[in-house]
């Protein structure tokens, strides 16, 4: 930050240490509604009392020396994932967002991912609409599915790029995946599946946003890849080149 006073010139670093990626498992108590009681059951067995404790959370921000702390869906880990029937994890979205929404409300030091469920598309344009209005950060995807080979999805990307938030890519399991018409990329998709085999998924998942051209229909979508570091970039070029596929550092 630059400012002027008395004809001199002072400038003062202002910045923030940021985890981005501070994964949150809601308590059981909020799941707890009569219309899911078997998958809250499942909920509870697999945590098995391993919850996060908000006010426990703010405590460590001395203790980790951070400002900030973006809350991340802990993913297939939770039972909450593709997999859940439609009207099952329609309902978990809704009530797992809300619960986020309170927390960011009330304490400005986090922020959220929404998480969608994406194995019934309507009900999550929907969802979307209702919580890009309460300061989420932005969307989580997972992995698993080859999104630019899914064109029923475009309609998810574009209205994602109109309201000006990030796609959060975030590893997950390769079952987290999504039953949706690939068939015209049948070719482009066996040839990844080669390239990049089994826990290489995400891989061919990052590589379909390009070939499908998702990235071209959009240009003003953000995507944001968790947890993989970097240097799988320029192995990615490389064999995408080799491959006849499009370069992928532009």
């Amino acid at each position: 930050v630059l400012f002027r006073s008395h004809r001199e010139l002072y400038t003062i670093n202002i910045f923030m240490i940021i985890d981005a990626d501070g994964h949150y498992t809601p308590p059981p108590s909020v799941f707890d509604h009569p219309e899911i009681q078997e998958w809250y059951k499942d909920y509870s067995l697999k945590k098995q009392n391993s919850y996060t404790d908000i006010d426990a959370r703010l405590k460590e921000f001395p203790l980790l020396k951070i400002d900030h702390q973006l809350l991340n869906v802990m993913g297939i880990s939770l039972n909450i994932n593709y997999q859940i029937p439609k009207d099952v994890g329609t309902r978990v979205m809704q009530i797992y967002n809300q619960h986020m929404s309170e927390i960011i409300a009330e304490h400005k030091c986090f922020s959220a991912n929404i998480w969608l469920a994406l194995q019934d598309l309507d009900a999550s344009l929907e969802e979307l609409e209702l919580r890009a209005k309460q300061n989420f950060f932005a969307v989580f995807f997972s992995e698993t599915p080859p999104w630019g080979f899914m064109p029923d999805y475009d309609r998810l990307f574009a209205r994602i790029e109109e309201l000006n938030l990030p796609v959060y890519l975030h590893q997950t399991e390769i079952l987290d995946n999504i039953d949706s018409d690939t068939t015209t990329w049948t070719t482009q998709l066996d040839s990844l599946k080669k390239l990049w085999p089994q826990h290489h998924f995400w891989k061919r998942t990052i590589a379909s946003l390009i070939v499908g051209g998702v990235l071209d229909r959009h240009p003003g979508l953000k995507i944001i890849v968790a947890e993989r570091d970097t240097d799988w970039i320029l192995d990615m070029q490389k064999c995408m080149l080799e491959l006849g596929f499009p370069d992928p550092l532009p």
